[in-house]
């Protein structure tokens, strides 16, 4: 009688606790990789806005000084002759 083999449920046979342990480390896991990759992301896509608004802000900036300084030159131009 001590080699029977008596049938147990699967959900009676399930280690809860260890099962739920791992679980919660597979998913915080798995947020911690998701957040990684979608900061990577944001953090590419900022500089990527940054450094084109500031190109832009800086060929405006050059545009406005360099057309500034060829009107002025055009006035004194005509002022002199």
């Amino acid at each position: 009688m001590l080699n029977s083999c008596v049938q147990v449920p699967l959900l009676d046979n399930i280690h809860w606790k260890e099962l739920s342990v791992l679980m919660y480390v597979w998913v915080a896991f798995l947020i911690v990789q998701i957040l990684k990759v979608v900061n990577i992301w944001f953090f590419l896509w900022f500089i990527s806005y940054k450094q084109s608004s500031c190109v832009f802000l800086t060929e405006y900036a050059l545009s406005m000084y360099f057309n500034a300084d060829i009107q002025q030159n055009l006035f004194h131009r005509v002022l002199a002759s």
